[in-house]
């Protein structure tokens, strides 16, 4: 055989699984390339994060398919790019939550139960609850204990009244102004109890682990999402059905505007906006997973976090106008948690979670980062590891 002859078989030899391993190689960059969005960021604010760039990714796949063992190739570029992205969170944080930027107060969920964070930063806790939510003025706090619903006075702590029920209690929403009106689950059955501790009664059966949600207003209207996957609105004096969606694709979160003629219903991949009829405005699909939504008080716009790539996303979208490009307004690597509002709608609350820190961002303009670190150790001290991020309330920031 002739050495022109050898080296074109030699050439045409393919190593076992070559083909398969280049296809996912690429499948890898492509996805990659597809999802990155560009975000400016003022350097005089923070660095959050390294971000590996698409040049050098697809130039690293592209060698690794070729220069080595299909398969190896692929796993050692993932295994790269992970190691080269390190979550660092904004650069400068405090070391402690000392104050907070914006009249009101905080009410937070952490691994030793809620509680309440004053505008000068003092924690006030509230004992060994979950599920909490605030009265309309932020004088009570509604929370749950295995089978027992409780209302504490937000100042001391005292226990008002007690509600116990056979079934384990979730989900306790107090309802808006006059908040005479508290919304659970107990098990699947939806129930609403008078803001005093009495006249408990059943509104639904079958409703999905979704805490319910009140429309601002006049009247005691709650929205709730029903076993078929439908959103349901009703009246919760007469128990009338004002009107239902068609069925969502799992609807995992339901929140109004403040003015309430916006109700959003948020998936895992998007969202859904009614008006307070009923009508179905849109039906947004985002990439990536969505984590919290939050609406800013006196709009129709709305902030979410989403996640993908191991990197997350803080974004602006407005409920009006839903088909748009949501605008990115923070970027980092890791995991956002929750998003919460100050009341009179200046500052937005960002919970780091892989950092370990909670951002505040001054407008959808972000003309200014406040960063605080070491959250979950503030929540949990004397512990000798934390034992979980803190979560804001779906409430959270209250009362100006």
């Amino acid at each position: 055989m002739r050495e022109r002859e050898l080296r074109r078989l030699l050439l045409l030899l393919q190593a076992p699984d070559e083909a398969a391993a280049q296809r996912r190689a690429w499948q890898v960059v492509r996805a990659g390339f597809a999802e990155r969005e560009s975000v400016r960021w003022p350097r005089r604010h923070a660095r959050p994060l390294l971000v590996l760039a698409a040049g050098a990714a697809v130039l690293a796949a592209t060698l690794a398919a070729v220069l080595t063992t299909p398969g190896q190739a692929v796993l050692s570029t993932i295994r790269k790019a992970i190691a080269e992205e390190r979550v660092v969170g904004v650069r400068g944080a405090k070391p402690a939550l000392v104050r907070l930027p914006a009249p009101g107060r905080l009410l937070v969920e952490s691994a030793r139960g809620p509680a309440i964070v004053h505008a000068d930063g003092s924690v006030r806790r509230l004992g060994a609850y979950a599920g909490a939510s605030w009265s309309p003025r932020g004088i009570h706090v509604v929370v749950t204990r295995g089978h027992q619903l409780v209302a504490l006075r937000a100042s001391s702590g005292q226990v008002r009244w007690i509600r116990a029920r056979p079934g384990l209690l979730s989900a306790a929403r107090w309802s808006t102004s006059p908040g005479y009106r508290v919304a659970y689950l107990e098990g699947r059955d939806l129930r609403v109890i008078v803001g005093d501790g009495t006249r408990d009664r059943l509104l639904a059966r079958s409703a999905r682990p979704v805490g319910p949600a009140w429309r601002p207003g006049r009247g005691h209207v709650l929205a709730h999402v029903a076993s078929s996957g439908r959103v349901m609105v009703r009246d919760a004096d007469s128990g009338d059905l004002l009107w239902r969606s068609p069925r969502l694709a799992g609807a995992r979160d339901l929140l109004w505007s403040s003015d309430g003629r916006r109700l959003l219903a948020v998936r895992a991949r998007g969202f859904d906006v009614f008006d307070a009829g009923g009508r179905r405005i849109a039906t947004v699909n985002v990439s990536g997973r969505v984590v919290a939504a939050a609406f800013a008080p006196g709009d129709h716009r709305f902030s979410f976090t989403r996640t993908l790539l191991g990197r997350s996303e803080v974004a602006l979208l407005d409920a009006d106008h839903a088909r748009r490009r949501p605008r990115v307004i923070f970027a980092g690597a890791g995991l956002f948690s929750d998003l919460a509002w100050s009341p009179d709608g200046r500052w937005l609350l960002v919970g780091w979670r892989s950092a370990d820190q909670w951002l505040f961002i001054r407008s959808v303009g972000v003309r200014r980062i406040v960063a605080y670190s070491g959250m979950s150790r503030q929540f949990d001290p004397g512990a000798r590891r934390a034992r979980g991020f803190p979560r804001v309330a779906w409430d959270a920031w209250c009362c100006r």
